[in-house]
């Protein structure tokens, strides 16, 4: 594996795992820097599970491709990032763009583009 897709798909893993502990320690305020209204302890629950499990997933996969060795990992992380980039995008057409959703939507296409690069320069498995 080639060191700076191992380092770029490690910085990946590590700030997914650092957002899902976020997510799972302070909800509310991770929640409200993403503009979501979670109602009561079930919201937060479902904000912990759906996005912070997404977080998580996409991390794990990460770290798994650095264990393994194999790119598809990488690539199926790509892909959770990429479904949340299009539900972004889905929202900007049709609720009007935001300097939040934009900006997150930037993000996250920015870590699809580095997992995929990262896939690219691991041999398959």
């Amino acid at each position: 594996m080639d060191k700076a897709a191992k380092i770029a798909a490690g910085l990946v893993a590590v700030v997914m795992i650092l957002l899902w502990g976020q997510i799972l320690i302070s909800p509310d305020q991770v929640a409200a820097t993403m503009h979501l209204m979670p109602d009561g302890a079930a919201g937060l629950n479902t904000f912990r599970a759906d996005v912070g499990g997404l977080l998580l997933g996409a991390g794990l996969l990460s770290l798994l491709s650095l264990k393994t060795g194999q790119s598809h990992w990488l690539q199926a992380a790509a892909l959770l990032m990429g479904c949340a980039a299009l539900g972004r995008f889905s929202g900007i057409v049709l609720d009007g763009p935001t300097q939040s959703s934009v900006g997150s939507m930037i993000f996250e296409l920015v870590l699809v583009a580095i997992l995929f690069a990262s896939a690219t320069r691991i041999k398959k498995a």
